[in-house]
């Protein structure tokens, strides 16, 4: 069983904008053109960033006196994809990237190549929360992944982007991108090891 996300009857109208319909044709041809699709890429770009975000949220939640110790790990997970949705959301209408996305040189526009607006930002956020992150709710979050893997590979454009009208590009990543992303990925692999074993 794979979800068809845009068969899904989650209505996101209320964050609209009034994006058309020909502002999310031209992104599809411009990625469906190209052969810069990388779902690889964006997983472990969007990897990064959650994880680098987790550090930084349980700190704050160790400051503010909550023990992370005594938090099911479900909940902290649950916790922290909904904090960063609002989190990105600010970066990406800021300076225009995240950690993650900087690193692998993945970049965000809008369909006219400018830099997302807060509203537009926090509406893909929204959107790549519940399509393609499942809310983090195990198995539906795997489910999500492989559809979006499916649409993008198949189609070149997940339905998200194509609803809102964005415009992902990849640069060369490079040696040294490369190498400091592997190492953060396996920093990662070492806490979810060492957290499984106490």
């Amino acid at each position: 069983m794979i979800l068809d996300t845009e068969k899904l009857d989650i209505n996101l109208s209320f964050l609209d904008d009034g994006t058309t319909n020909n502002s999310s044709t031209k992104q599809e041809k411009t990625q469906v053109g190209s052969k810069n699709i990388r779902p690889w890429v964006r997983y472990f770009a969007r990897t990064i960033d959650v994880f680098l975000f987790s550090i930084l949220f349980a700190v704050v939640l160790t400051l503010a006196g909550t023990a992370i110790s005594d938090m099911p790990d479900i909940l902290f997970v649950l916790l922290n994809l909904f904090v960063w949705i609002f989190f990105e959301a600010i970066l990406l209408s800021t300076i225009g990237t995240t950690p993650g996305k900087w690193l692998l040189k993945t970049r965000i526009k809008d369909n006219d190549g400018n830099k997302l607006s807060f509203l537009k930002a926090i509406r893909r956020c929204i959107a790549v929360w519940l399509y393609g992150l499942g809310m983090g709710i195990p198995l539906i979050t795997l489910l999500a992944s492989i559809s979006g893997h499916s649409d993008l590979t198949k189609r070149g454009i997940t339905s998200w982007d194509k609803k809102g009208g964005f415009i992902i590009s990849h640069g060369n990543i490079g040696f040294f991108r490369a190498l400091v992303a592997s190492l953060i990925l396996i920093l990662m692999l070492y806490f979810m090891i060492l957290g499984k074993m106490e």
